[in-house]
């Protein structure tokens, strides 16, 4: 309201000088005119004298020529005048006349200019009077204004009076705002070293993004791919509960079909045996009468030979001839033994393969009834009815059940794969995030920043304890085959990185499970921003304190246009509400106490009268 006052005060005044101004200018444009009417007066005057004094010259003239008329002249004593001196009368005349008629212009124009003069009079009297009527508003505008100044300064009076206590207050404002303009210098510096950090990782953060969008699509493919599988192993339960109690049915025929599928085995084996016997019979049978050919063959040969010999030696004599018969007689004897020997024991093995033959037909005609009975009991007995159905449909379920297997193998590889690469993709978002705020709250020098490194094993047993240590993320043991984290919390300081676990002090501790709170909060919180702080101080000592305070205030500001975020602080620590009060995170906040009735007491407090 002061400022108000002041401004509709100092306007009033403008006005009033400007009015001053017009009415200066005002004056001076009367005085201007009547300095005009004054000199238009004289020389109007003066040009009337001068005409008058004209005319009376040319009437005189006029009547002088009118006297003249008869060309009788007189002079100035009445005696009569000559032809010369008349004519130098005329041609006084016409140079008169000439002199008259150029002063006769002369006077038009100067009336002409008079009255150009009047009537330029008359529109600056006009343009007067319309001035005078806009000073005449002016003037009333100014007794208005002046009415409300005096009004305005009575309101000035009554707030002087409040004045010293606004000072007060105003002094305050101005301590703070020193104060939040050195908190904003040391911010900008912070600022601008963080800006020149994050200028670094840009190319970093639109890689990660660009990951994130794959890892995102493939995640989202991967949960429809779950979504599938699990309304296909909904409903592959319960066709398996059907089949496994099919199954067991199907088992119990099946353990009767392979006893009977042995004893049909055995039975198999035993024909198959018998087969093996006639079909070497039957070689056996082939054998002898190949041999038997032969032996005809070698019968008509050797018939052949003894002829011909006989044919061709008919006519010779002596014992030359005789001697020949011998030796041809010799030869086709031991020729003949060989075939004979040959022949008796084709004979013998002839026989040996009959008996061989009687023994399997004998056998096999045993086999062959053998089976008849077992097809006649296969044929009567209720247990292998429709056994090979029941087998082929055993089968295919079998075969399914396989398939299924294997896609969901398939699916759970794809998703596991995914998860992995969202996780890698986070872990690395809230280590960047760990480090701002490290770097931002932490004010020594033996830490540059924290992180979390994670560590895979396929198979963990036991459940996680705290991050400071070697810690499985599981809740309980997994299962063989199942991938566990092992998370850990590390210091870097030069880039040498070491376990925070028996090495940090219990501020550092206090602090980095902080950080390590506002970072998960930052990094998958996005549409939730409750952040709950339940005595963040404890074990801070007063630099790390102001390092929080400043902390939590960026991170308002920064959440300060999200309709979402809420910051709920709990503390006994009233210097760190006092820090909080100097960085403007809040007007207000809730004390609680003890009344002396035993009853808790909640109170709404000014925070900037803490």
């Amino acid at each position: 309201n002061l400022h108000h006052l002041k401004g509709q005060v100092q306007a009033a005044a403008r006005r009033a000088e400007e009015a001053e101004r017009r009415e200066e200018k005002i004056k001076k444009l009367v005085d201007a005119s009547e300095s005009l009417r004054e000199v238009k007066t004289v020389g109007r005057q003066k040009a009337r004298g001068e005409l008058e004094m004209k005319e009376a010259q040319l009437r005189e003239a006029v009547a002088a020529v009118a006297g003249d008329a008869g060309f009788e002249a007189m002079d100035e004593t009445g005696s009569p005048l000559d032809l010369q001196s008349i004519t130098k009368e005329f041609e006084a005349c016409d140079e008169e006349q000439s002199k008259l008629y150029t002063l006769r212009d002369a006077t038009q124009a100067r009336l002409n200019e008079a009255v150009r003069q009047r009537f330029v009079q008359q529109q600056r009297k006009e343009e007067l009077r319309r001035r005078r009527e806009d000073l005449r508003r002016e003037e009333e505008e100014l007794e208005s204004l002046e009415h409300q100044i005096s009004k305005t300064v009575d309101a000035m009076q009554a707030k002087e009076r409040e004045l010293p206590a606004q000072r007060r207050e105003l002094a305050s404002l101005e301590r703070r705002l020193q104060e939040k303009n050195e908190q904003l210098r040391r911010e900008e510096q912070r600022r601008g070293d963080t800006l020149r950090a994050v200028d670094a990782s840009v190319e970093e953060l639109s890689e990660q993004q660009r990951r994130l969008g794959e890892a995102t699509h493939a995640v989202r493919q991967a949960e429809a791919a779950l979504r599938e599988i699990r309304e296909k192993k909904s409903t592959l339960a319960a066709e398996l509960g059907r089949l496994q109690a099919k199954r067991e049915e199907v088992n119990a025929d099946i353990s009767r079909m392979k006893k009977a599928n042995e004893e049909q085995q055995k039975a198999c084996a035993r024909g198959q045996r018998f087969l093996t016997i006639v079909k070497n019979k039957v070689a056996l049978l082939h054998r002898e009468n190949e041999l038997e050919q032969e032996k005809k063959k070698i019968d008509a040969l050797a018939q052949q030979l003894r002829d011909g010999r006989r044919r061709r030696f008919t006519g010779a004599s002596g014992r030359d001839g005789e001697d020949e018969e011998r030796e041809e007689g010799t030869e086709d004897g031991e020729e003949g033994g060989g075939l004979e020997h040959e022949l008796r024991e084709l004979r013998r093995k002839c026989e040996a393969e009959k008996e061989k033959k009687a023994r399997l037909e004998g056998s096999l005609v045993t086999r062959r009834e053998r089976v008849k009975e077992i097809e006649k009991e296969l044929a009567g007995s209720a247990v292998y009815n429709d056994v090979e159905e029941k087998y082929r449909s055993a089968l295919v379920d079998a075969e399914i059940e396989a398939m299924a297997a294997k896609d969901l193998d398939r699916y759970h590889r794809a998703l596991d794969k995914a998860l992995m690469k969202y996780h890698s993709m986070k872990m690395q978002e809230i280590n960047a995030t760990m480090k701002e705020l490290w770097q931002t709250m932490y004010t020594g020098h033996d830490i540059d920043f924290i992180a979390i490194r994670s560590d895979t094993e396929e198979q963990t047993a036991g459940a996680p304890t705290s991050l400071f240590g070697n810690a499985s993320s599981s809740a309980s043991a997994p299962a063989a085959g199942q991938r566990s984290y092992n998370y850990r919390v590390v210091m870097v300081k030069g880039g040498v990185e070491l376990d925070m676990r028996g090495r940090c002090s219990a501020g550092q501790k206090i602090l980095a499970s902080l950080i390590i709170r506002l970072a998960l909060a930052e990094t998958f919180c996005v549409h939730c921003g409750v952040l709950a702080l339940d005595e963040p101080t404890t074990n801070l000592d007063r630099f790390n304190c102001e390092s929080l305070a400043k902390a939590l205030a960026a991170l308002v500001e920064a959440r300060r246009t999200s309709a979402s975020f809420q910051l709920i602080l709990i503390t006994h620590d009233e210097q760190f509400v006092m820090k909080l009060a100097r960085h403007g995170l809040c007007d207000k906040f809730y004390k609680i106490t003890k009344a002396l009735s035993g009853d808790s007491r909640i109170t709404c407090c000014d925070i900037q009268g803490f």
